[in-house]
């Protein structure tokens, strides 16, 4: 099989497909190295009654900084952001936005989630829960950073770093 491409199974990981042979040798190490990722990481907060404060709704959005921990202690990043909000009658909206670049970094992720709201226009609703949903996983390693010379952002990320360790003392 030398020189043969390397075929995909429908999950995305190199290994033996319906059309391909392998050895058993080679479909033991594929499965080895490629363990399925999670579709997606989802976060809620319920508001314990019908919440009108748009002060109050934009808090909620830190379901962000949740989401964020679970991708990073999970070692996946996001390409997408879901936003939903749920109403008193029972109705909800939902805006959706890819991400510049995937991520697992809270002040990307939290920005995004405030410019979905801001979409949503919402004046004097009564609002019951905002749930904020990462699709698109990949694995972290296989992602591209952004490098910069700037203090502030290395410093989000060393706190963020931090901040991880302590959690999960």
């Amino acid at each position: 099989m030398l020189g043969s491409p390397v075929r995909f199974r429908p999950d995305g990981c190199p290994g033996p497909t319906k059309d391909s042979v392998l050895d058993l040798d080679q479909a033991v190490a594929f499965n080895m190295l490629c363990q399925p990722v999670r579709s997606s990481s989802t976060e809620q907060y319920a508001f314990p009654r019908d919440e009108l404060s748009p002060f109050r709704h934009q808090r909620a959005l830190r379901v962000a900084e949740r989401v964020a921990w679970r991708l990073r202690t999970g070692g996946l990043v996001a390409g997408r952001l879901k936003l939903t909000v749920g109403y008193a009658d029972g109705s909800s909206t939902v805006r959706s936005r890819a991400m510049g670049e995937p991520t697992a970094r809270t002040p990307p992720l939290a920005r995004t989630a405030r410019v979905l709201y801001g979409q949503l226009g919402l004046q004097r609703a009564r609002v019951r829960s905002v749930a904020l949903r990462a699709s698109e996983l990949r694995d972290a390693q296989g992602a591209a950073a952004q490098l910069t010379f700037d203090r502030a952002v290395e410093g989000v990320r060393v706190l963020e770093e931090v901040a991880d360790r302590a959690r999960a003392l």
